[in-house]
C-alpha cells in the first residue's frame, strides 16, 4: 500500500498511465482529468482506518462487484508489500509486469 502511495505522489503520470490502462478511463476527458486530480491528494499515509472501515469498504466493493468474493481484511492488509522480504519481486519487477 505504501510503495502504491510512494506512485501516486512521486510519479503521479505514470500513475495515471496505470490507472488509464487498468480501467479504461480517457484521462484526455476533462471531468475525468479533474476526478483524477481531486483524489490523488486523499491518498495518505495514515494508514489507521478501523477494521470496520475495511469490512464496510469491502462489503461496497462485493455490492458493486468490484470484487468475486471477500477474504477479509486478514488476506490482503499486510506489510508485505511495504516491507517486502526474500523472494518478493521488486518494485521495478511489479511495474515492469503492468506494462
Amino acid at each position: 500500500m505504501r510503495r502504491g502511495i510512494d506512485l501516486l505522489h512521486q510519479r503521479p503520470e505514470e500513475a495515471r498511465a496505470v490507472y488509464a490502462r487498468r480501467t479504461g478511463a480517457d484521462l484526455e476527458d476533462k471531468q475525468t482529468d479533474a476526478i483524477f486530480g481531486a483524489t490523488l491528494p486523499c491518498f495518505t499515509y495514515d494508514l489507521s482506518m478501523t477494521p470496520q472501515y475495511y469490512e464496510q469498504l469491502e462489503a461496497w466493493m462485493t455490492s458493486r462487484d468490484l470484487i468475486d468474493s471477500r477474504p477479509g481484511k486478514e488476506a490482503y492488509w499486510t506489510n508485505t508489500l511495504a516491507l517486502p522480504g526474500p523472494g518478493t519481486p521488486s518494485q521495478e519487477t511489479a511495474t515492469a509486469a503492468l506494462k
